[in-house]
């Protein structure tokens, strides 16, 4: 979604589907539309290191809570984006 709220794109899928796995499609989908993207907001499904790896090198700011079963507890990113587990928050 642009800062104007319009919608650049979508994917449906069933309930048991990855939701991690459409992050890249979705916004290479967005890209080729010609909007330009500064940051990527989500929830912990989306924090896969595919999925941060892809963002940093179109130098795309993730704003992404970190999923503690990938990460193990805290983990401090370039950005200064840091998950406490014990908190659950960023």
């Amino acid at each position: 979604m642009t800062e104007d709220e319009i919608i650049t794109g979508a994917q449906i899928t069933t309930g048991s589907a990855d939701d991690g796995q459409q992050l890249i499609p979705l916004i290479s989908n967005t890209l080729k539309q010609g909007v330009v993207c500064h940051e990527v907001l989500g929830d912990t499904a989306y924090s896969s290191k595919i999925n941060l790896t892809w963002l940093r090198e179109k130098n795309i700011l993730p704003t992404i809570p970190l999923n503690p079963n990938v990460f193990h507890g805290t983990r401090k990113e370039e950005h200064g984006f840091q998950y406490d587990q014990e908190v659950d928050a960023v």
